[in-house]
């Protein structure tokens, strides 16, 4: 995991430039034997996480980055179902994203809400939660009691300026170019 880098995106002239946030690792509650954890990082919408079935618990899925400031977080559900569709997308509705630093809750981002029980589109079935530049090291997405969470990739953004606050330096890759920091590293 540790090459692990995702791209630039949404630059414009008017508004900040989002980066997206270099992934350490990732670990979850339970998983299925082939929908492991890992499938959220691997940018192929093909594939998903999904976990076992909770019985009288809820399921969540932990995300580890260098520490920095979260602008937002971004979830793309899952986008084919062996169910009917509204079913395997319909998990996501209500589902929290918390901000972690060193193990203890910053902030809550927020629940997806409004989920799209039709369209199995990736611009339908992405949904943004936003973090307000907390700084963290972790989001943990949590499922709702006793329902599987599944969904396919999720995305982590910072503010380069909010980046470098937090870490003293930035820790990312554009268009992966290597990026030389202010520090030289």
């Amino acid at each position: 995991m540790s090459n692990t880098y995702l791209t630039i995106l949404n630059i414009s002239r008017n508004s900040p430039a989002d980066f997206r946030v270099k992934i350490t690792s990732v670990e979850a509650s339970s998983h299925t034997l082939s929908d492991t954890p890992d499938r959220i990082l691997d940018n192929n919408y093909e594939t998903c996480y999904h976990s076992m079935e909770p019985e009288g618990g809820t399921p969540w899925v932990k995300v580890h980055f260098t520490t920095t400031a979260v602008t937002k977080v971004e979830i793309v559900n899952r986008l084919t179902c062996n169910l009917q569709l509204s079913v395997c997308v319909g998990r996501l509705e209500g589902v929290e994203v918390l901000l972690v630093s060193q193990g203890v809750t910053v902030r809550s981002c927020g629940r997806v809400t409004g989920v799209n029980l039709v369209s199995g589109l990736v611009h339908d079935q992405t949904y943004t939660v936003f973090c307000e530049n907390e700084v963290g090291d972790a989001v943990v997405v949590r499922g709702r009691l006793e329902i599987p969470l599944n969904f396919n990739e999720i995305r982590l953004y910072t503010d380069p300026k909010e980046g470098q606050r937090a870490n003293g330096r930035c820790a990312f890759r554009i268009y992966s170019k290597r990026v030389r920091t202010r520090d030289g590293r």
